[in-house]
């Protein structure tokens, strides 16, 4: 199921699918009539036939190399095991060292193209043909996509239709990658929030890009007519969602929909017995990319209250607040902004942001969403690295402030259009196309120097306009929860940093997924044999270095 950046996404069927969309065509309908589809998180797809799909490897090749890498493995255990005891002889640490080697050219693999022809996915995605494959034997898994190593390991001990549906099933997590779609799990993802052995399995099991990736896998076979005519597996009510993250495979973006939209539920019952904010995700990727910090978007409950009851039912249901806006929205709505701000219009500058005294104009920007309730468009005010109390600690968010119909929205964008000709930046981000009836419609014109570039979407920086707390997500206070004041009290804080002692990302440096660091274990990188025992690391992109983390 492939997305807008896939090469061959076939857009004015799209558009005429949002059309239908937004006169209320009936999504099944609609997907018969364009190929386009919405799926769990709410972002469009289409699907690509798998009918050509081709392994072009030997099975039986394949699989006596993964038994000689396993058997491989289990001496290698055995040695390591002496060598941790200093009871190993001279010629046993060779051994041990030689079978390092050994097991790293094991494990490189070849490239997607080189195990499958595939012509109408690499047309689609033709970075997909890079991938690493490699194969190795396991007990549990039929196959496994790491997106840190950008690399699929499939169990040859299986048979090859069998390793056809774990290709397609692991290809899948790979777009969901490309496209920020909702992502798959495991486990281990999880059981380490706290769920038991049998929870974590049905967590598992409904996780949104799991489904999608097994309803993939049980497609692969159709024809274009069953593709058209059974649906695929958008319909489901118990799906969840998992936190970016690599687990092999665990993965993409958002955290739980279903958990945001369950405190909703209980705002609008008045049972939410807490005064924490309401976290409904990370800060969308669109966001970030004009200057946001990816903090936590949140949005307080009097908030989503207000946005979404009119001040009679508040008054009837003795929660009438004085000196506060009710905008009558519903809460159906609520429970799609983040999936909105997600996926914007247009990201302006707050009117007067030149009032340096004004905390809302300096650290606010205005969202246009696609969205009309009552043939109003939206607009949601964001307030930058705003704090607040989640899990009795103070933290930092990215605060949605309110939702809302604005009566004046095209005065906001006038507004936006007269600090660009002013040599300003008006538009932070800006979808020209979805935009152009919005603009056009009071007479407006873009200034030259946007309309004339060549790309649809624009994107610029907030920070000439928006006053930002905290320049990098490493001096929020969550991070320095966890890392170490690393700024005011750098002997207490972790060690992992650069030259400049600021906090250092490093990566392990296989294409193996663990979830637990044994420093009994040597590294499995080039010249490892050459290191003590212990966990070594690497930033990414840079010539083998080894950190040794504490």
């Amino acid at each position: 199921m492939g997305g807008l950046k896939a090469e061959t996404a076939d857009k004015s069927a799209l558009e005429k699918a949002m059309e239908l969309e937004k006169d209320g065509t009936d999504s099944e309908k609609i997907r018969k009539e364009t190929g386009w589809f919405k799926g769990y998180d709410g972002k469009w797809r289409f699907e690509i036939d798998n009918s050509e799909l081709e392994f072009k490897t030997d099975i039986e090749k394949n699989r006596a190399a993964a038994i000689e890498l396993a058997k491989m493995k289990v001496k290698s255990a055995e040695l390591e095991e002496k060598i941790v005891n200093n009871t190993a002889t001279k010629a046993e640490e060779n051994e041990y060292y030689n079978l390092d080697e050994k097991m790293i050219e094991y494990r490189k693999g070849v490239k997607l193209s080189d195990v499958i022809n595939h012509p109408k996915l690499f047309e689609a995605y033709p970075q997909l043909k890079n991938v690493d494959v490699y194969y190795e034997i396991s007990s549990v898994n039929r196959g496994v996509y790491s997106s840190n190593g950008n690399v699929i390991m499939l169990n040859p001990m299986h048979t090859i239709d069998e390793q056809k549906e774990a290709i397609i099933h692991e290809i899948q997590h790979a777009i969901q990658g490309i496209e920020n779609f909702a992502n798959g799990s495991n486990l281990e993802y999880w059981k380490n929030l706290g769920y038991s052995d049998e929870e974590a399995m049905a967590m598992y099991y409904n996780t949104a890009g799991e489904r999608e990736a097994r309803d993939v896998s049980a497609r692969r076979d159709y024809n274009a007519e069953q593709r058209k005519n059974i649906r695929p597996d958008i319909d489901r009510k118990d799906v969840v969602f998992a936190n970016s993250g690599d687990a092999g495979y665990s993965a993409d973006e958002n955290i739980m929909q279903n958990d945001f939209e369950e405190k909703v539920d209980q705002i609008e019952n008045n049972t939410y017995n807490s005064n924490d904010v309401v976290i409904m995700g990370r800060t969308p990727k669109v966001l970030q990319d004009i200057g946001f910090n990816s903090l936590p978007v949140a949005m307080t409950k009097n908030h989503i209250y207000s946005v979404a009851v009119s001040e009679a039912r508040a008054k009837n249901e003795g929660r009438y607040k004085k000196n506060t806006n009710y905008h009558d929205l519903g809460f159906n709505t609520v429970k799609q902004i983040y999936n909105k701000i997600s996926d914007p219009l247009m990201v302006i500058a707050h009117p007067d942001f030149t009032n340096k005294e004004s905390r809302d104009s300096t650290h606010k920007v205005i969202a246009l969403v696609d969205l009309s309730v009552n043939n109003k468009q939206v607009i949601a005010p964001i307030v930058v690295d705003f704090e607040s109390r989640y899990n009795k600690k103070i933290i930092d968010v990215n605060l949605v402030a309110t939702y809302f119909n604005k009566n004046n929205i095209n005065d906001l964008i006038k507004e936006a259009i007269a600090l660009e000709n002013n040599n300003q930046v008006g538009f932070y981000y800006l979808d020209k196309k979805r935009t152009q009836s919005i603009i056009k419609q009071k007479g407006y014109q873009l200034p030259s120097v946007l309309n004339n570039l060549s790309s649809n979407i624009i994107i610029r920086k907030i920070d000439s306009n928006v006053n930002k707390k905290i320049n990098k997500i490493t001096q929020s206070k969550q991070f320095v929860r966890w890392f170490g004041d690393w700024q005011n009290s750098p002997k207490s804080a972790s060690k992992v940093v650069d030259g400049n002692g600021e906090p250092l990302v490093v990566y392990h440096q296989t294409g193996n997924d663990f979830t637990v660091f044994d420093t009994k274990h040597t590294g499995a990188g080039e010249f490892d044999s050459e290191m003590p025992t212990g966990i070594f690391m690497k930033p990414t992109n840079r010539v083998p270095h080894k950190i040794l983390c504490k």
